[in-house]
């Protein structure tokens, strides 16, 4: 499933048949009567794959170089006889004691100069030669071992990469940032043109003379914002070229099986290491959206459509199935429904792939409370029940969702340079990814077509598009939006967007830069707030806040939709803001299309103002809890109903149809019972 020049990378089915059900397991943990008993529990369940091995290094490799497969080619050939396939881990999150104890050297070191310790993963430098050469000796030993094992359909590489760490500040780091730098820049004056170093007399004279950002500065400075911003770029660079050498290694030996990571974590750009992968997974624990389950699904959604947006199709390689948590935080157990729901909701997103963390809850360790499928005495209750349900139902539908995409016309876009940019000058205002993360929420809460989509994608089949204060913009993306609108699309930029050069300098032309043509504006003046001052009078009598800052837009081509309000203005004493009465949004038609430019930051006080300007009729009649989308292909529509609330809920507006999981006919209207699901396959296609 490699990105393709003809189809967005966001609308790309899987390339395999079927959906991937099932569990994580950990033989290493368990007696072999204790897996004799899982593996008769695992089939009368109906899973079709299990994931295990991805912390299993000191099994496979006890010593260096000395190789033991032997529990877990019993452990694949047990499953396959009960009919589920394997997905193995490299084990590389983990680096077993032997090493780190004969190479301490490999071990990360924090900005302050304190050496991570080995105890738990993540600890090890991904960057040290030392390192690298022992994880492809183990990759390459378990590629060469299982290239010909039936059982065993694919890889995930490593583990979650940036999760627990993502920087390192060693010697060794310190030197291979020099040395990217020079390939980056080739000579030095380059570099310090383009990074502006002779702010507070920073000029260097030779590559090797420039030092870790951060490192040793107990004082809290700032470092500089293009230095910092390369940093980060270099340490996602390293990440993906961990990870794409072990993707090598493993094609090499079966060109055939399914290579895939599991994250979407800080300093890594996910379109850079999806490139070199069939597909991307997300570990998804809605309790990290907060307590609430109207926050659980939005968190949720957004982590799933941030996947999509990089992967098209993608995985959920680990889904909640009870109650995490570890020393410092413990997650609510998901009431009776809701692991089944996060399943299709994670389907509804575009998933072909979900194995719930994990089959059985571990007795030893820092995860004895993060709860699986089963506790910890190995009795099958409720949420193995549900399991099952959801087995059952995931193998019914299989047929009627190959080949199928998520419809998304309404694309807010992302990008990982945007979101490094922001947060290395200006982290006082919402970055690009809150903003996305706001305005998501509150589009599919009114149930719009709306989705994430990656910068650099291609737009087609999208009609709307919004680009949240992306400081930088390319020459190609600015090609790309134009284009976009001329053919008749509606795009919106929100304040910030076309400020600063790809180093992170500030614009020396009037902003928003590259785009002035496009939306017809420029800026005159831009600020923020520490107690909020302004609010813009919309025409429609209502007002939108801007708790962040404002601009203020100068038409040149553009009419103007709304302008700003002093919230003070009718205060005695108070001198006018200089904003107040000026315009604040702004509108260019172009073609067939319009850009709109809005003088203020999205954010959860004023998401519902701004999606009012780009609503379209929605998909159904229903309240903000139930969660509609549709997965589509030429000749099939499928849509999917998911109540996320503890009450019943009604939906009205739909097409007549038949319910996929219960086989009745549905007329236009249903009820759904509380986390309730529906899965609608309707009579007609779409365009």
């Amino acid at each position: 499933m490699k990105p393709s020049s003809t189809m967005p990378r966001h609308r790309r089915p899987a390339a395999r048949r079927g959906c991937l059900f099932g569990v994580a397991y950990y033989p290493e943990h368990w007696a072999e009567n204790e897996r004799r008993r899982d593996l008769r529990l695992m089939r009368r369940t109906g899973i079709n794959v299990v994931r295990m091995g991805e912390f299993a290094w000191d099994v496979w490799e006890p010593a260096p170089g000395r190789f033991d497969f032997s529990l877990f080619d019993e452990t694949i050939a047990a499953l396959g006889r009960a009919g589920i396939r394997t997905l193995l881990g490299t084990p590389t999150a983990a680096p077993p004691r032997w090493l780190t104890l004969a190479h301490p050297e490999i071990l990360r070191e924090t900005a302050t100069g304190h050496v991570i310790g080995h105890g738990a993963r993540q600890h090890a430098n991904l960057a040290h030669p030392e390192f690298r050469s022992a994880c492809r000796r183990v990759v390459t030993a378990l590629a060469t071992h299982y290239a010909h094992n039936p059982q065993v359909i694919g890889w995930q590489i490593d583990n979650e990469l940036h999760c627990i760490g993502s920087t390192d500040f060693s010697a060794e780091t310190e030197r291979q940032f020099q040395d990217w730098l020079r390939r980056r820049y080739r000579r030095i004056d380059t570099l310090n043109r383009r990074w502006g170093t002779r702010f507070s007399a920073g000029t260097y004279g030779a590559f090797d003379e420039v030092p870790l950002p951060i490192r040793n500065r107990p004082d809290g400075l700032a470092p500089h914002p293009a230095h910092l911003l390369d940093f980060h770029r270099f340490t996602s660079d390293v990440a993906c070229q961990f990870c794409h050498e072990q993707a090598s290694l493993l094609r090499a030996a079966n060109p055939r099986w399914l290579v895939f990571h599991n994250g979407l974590f800080p300093h890594l750009d996910y379109w850079k290491l999806s490139a070199g992968l069939d597909t991307l997974g997300v570990d998804l624990y809605p309790g990290f959206g907060g307590a609430e389950p109207a926050a659980q699904l939005a968190w949720g959604s957004f982590k799933l459509e941030l996947c999509r947006a990089h992967s098209g199709s993608f995985l959920v390689p680990e889904l909640a199935s009870g109650a995490g948590g570890t020393r410092d935080f413990l997650l609510e157990t998901p009431e009776p429904g809701r692991m089944r729901l996060w399943a299709w909701h994670a389907v509804a997103h575009g998933a072909d792939g979900i194995v719930h963390f994990r089959w059985r809850t571990i007795r030893f360790g820092q995860e004895i409370y993060w709860r699986g499928v089963l506790d910890h005495d190995s009795v099958p209750r409720r949420r193995w029940r549900e399991l099952r349900r959801t087995a059952g139902e995931i193998a019914s539908v299989t047929a009627a969702l190959a080949g199928t995409v998520r419809d998304v016309r309404c694309g807010i876009l992302v990008d990982f340079e945007a979101d490094e940019s922001h947060a290395a000058v200006l982290g006082r205002y919402p970055a690009p990814r809150h903003q996305a993360e706001h305005l998501l929420a509150e589009l599919l809460a009114r149930h719009q077509l709306a989705g994430l989509v990656h910068a650099r994608d291609r737009f087609d089949g999208l009609d709307t598009l919004v680009l949240p204060s992306f400081g930088h913009v390319d020459a190609e993306l600015a090609r790309k939006l134009r284009r976009f609108v001329r053919r008749g699309g509606i795009l919106l930029c929100t304040a910030g967007t076309g400020v600063r050069t790809v180093d992170n300098q500030a614009l020396g032309i009037t902003p928003p830069g590259p785009l002035r043509s496009l939306l017809g504006v420029t800026i005159e003046e831009c600020g923020g707030f520490r107690v909020p001052r302004l609010e813009i009078a919309m025409p429609d009598g209502c007002a939108m806040p801007a708790p962040a800052g404002y601009e203020i837009l100068r038409p040149i081509g553009s009419a103007v939709v709304a302008r700003w309000r002093d919230l003070q203005a009718a205060t005695v004493g108070t001198q006018p803001h200089p904003a107040h009465g000026e315009p604040a949004l702004a509108c260019r038609t172009l073609g067939r299309g319009r850009a709109l430019t809005l003088g203020t930051w999205i954010s959860s006080e004023n998401a519902g103002a701004v999606a009012a300007l780009i609503l379209h009729r929605p998909l159904v009649e229903a309240g903000p809890m139930v969660a509609v989308s549709r997965r589509i292909a030429r000749s099939r529509v499928v849509w999917f109903l998911l109540n996320h609330d503890a009450r019943p809920q009604s939906v009205a507006g739909l097409p007549p149809g038949r319910d996929l999981l219960t086989g009745r006919h549905c007329d236009g209207r249903l009820r759904l019972p509380p986390y309730g699901v529906a899965l609608l396959r309707s009579g007609r296609s779409l365009p």
